[in-house]
């Protein structure tokens, strides 16, 4: 798992870079260098879906820098521990599982199973808590899983399934500053500790 050169990821060379792997790593490679998106280990005829095609040096960069930006927005959405309720812990633990399946190295269609819970957190927020704003990231998400659902291969060759993770992560990252300025207005002390912390 710990091999990771321009050709594979980990002892996965016939899958590394290709559809079937939906992780930031599979999908940055497959758009952004001249990789075969398809390959296999019969003969085929090798199919390129990238829109750019930078060095494997650079595509690492963006994909560094990616995954820094996604892990710091992470944090920074964290409430402090004694601003933490059970409906913050459900958000921040969704969040977390959308941050492993992007940030995996490989990162297969049966992984994202673990959607279950964020979309679990997403419906509990819409139907229960009545908070609508949710629903301009979850919406496009499930568009995008259902595109997934017609158009298997075509659009995960363009990440389709990363794309709808990604939109869940910034989704539930915004409903969790939301509710540290609510936590802040509410209870402007430094010694808050809100009803029903566990």
């Amino acid at each position: 798992m710990l091999k990771y050169s321009e050709v594979s990821v980990g002892q996965r060379p016939m899958r590394s870079y290709t559809w079937k792997n939906q992780s930031l790593i599979g999908v940055s490679n497959r758009l952004l260098r001249h990789v075969d998106a398809d390959a296999a280990s019969a003969p085929h005829q090798p199919v390129y879906v990238n829109f750019a095609d930078f060095k494997f040096p650079v595509v690492n960069g963006i994909i560094l820098s990616a995954a820094l930006a996604l892990g710091i927005l992470f944090i920074a959405a964290m409430p402090r521990h004694d601003m933490r309720t059970a409906k913050s812990d459900a958000i921040e633990f969704a969040l977390l599982l959308l941050l492993m399946l992007m940030i995996t190295p490989l990162s297969f269609g049966y992984f994202y199973s673990w959607l279950m819970l964020p979309f679990a957190v997403i419906t509990q927020r819409a139907l229960v808590e009545r908070v609508s704003s949710i629903l301009w990231w979850c919406v496009p998400a499930l568009a995008l899983l259902a595109v997934g659902s017609i158009f298997p291969r075509g659009a995960q060759l363009y990440g389709n399934t990363f794309f709808a993770t990604l939109l869940l992560f910034i989704g539930l990252s915004i409903q969790l500053f939301s509710f540290k300025q609510k936590a802040r207005r509410a209870y402007p002390t430094a010694d808050f500790h809100p009803p029903g912390l566990t």
